[in-house]
């Protein structure tokens, strides 16, 4: 948090439990009005109240800016799978990709260097076989810092 302090972020709230959703979901009205941003996860669909609730949705819905987190100790083994449950579960894809690359560098305001495809900024690019959220969709390259790291061998 000190970091991004050091930015000017004071206004920005990690969550990502069952309580959290329950309690975000019901202020986040106001919360919209003071311009808060989010960091969600690992949890981003619970139900409460006997009622499906997709917080990466309800922040969107109300254009509340929001990234995606993991914990350190699933990290990249259940994000992926999570920010697509959440997809499936009503969050347009457009917006989870926007919490997974802009929203995450606009709350660490470091939106100028990366978090968008455009000249001068740092980017890693990875290739799909199809829609990013699809379960069937495959990896086919990665680049990183410029040069092809991966690419997947044609089937012949």
């Amino acid at each position: 948090l000190s970091a991004l302090r050091a930015r000017g972020r004071d206004q920005m709230v990690v969550c990502g439990t069952e309580t959290h959703i329950c309690v975000l979901q019901t202020v986040a009205d106001l919360l919209a009005e003071k311009e808060v941003g989010f960091a969600v996860g690992p949890t981003l669909v619970s139900t409460v109240d006997r009622k499906l609730v997709n917080l990466p949705q309800v922040l969107s819905n109300r254009q509340i800016p929001f990234a995606f987190r993991s914990q350190a100790t699933t990290g990249v083994k259940s994000l992926p799978l999570a920010v697509t449950y959440s997809v499936r579960k009503g969050l347009a894809a457009s917006d989870a990709l926007t919490g997974l690359s802009y929203g995450a560098a606009k709350l660490l305001s470091l939106e100028q260097q990366l978090g968008s495809i455009a000249v001068g900024k740092d980017a890693d690019l990875v290739v799909l076989s199809g829609p990013p959220f699809e379960l069937s969709s495959r990896v086919l390259a990665v680049m990183i810092d410029g040069e092809w790291v991966y690419e997947k061998e044609q089937d012949r």
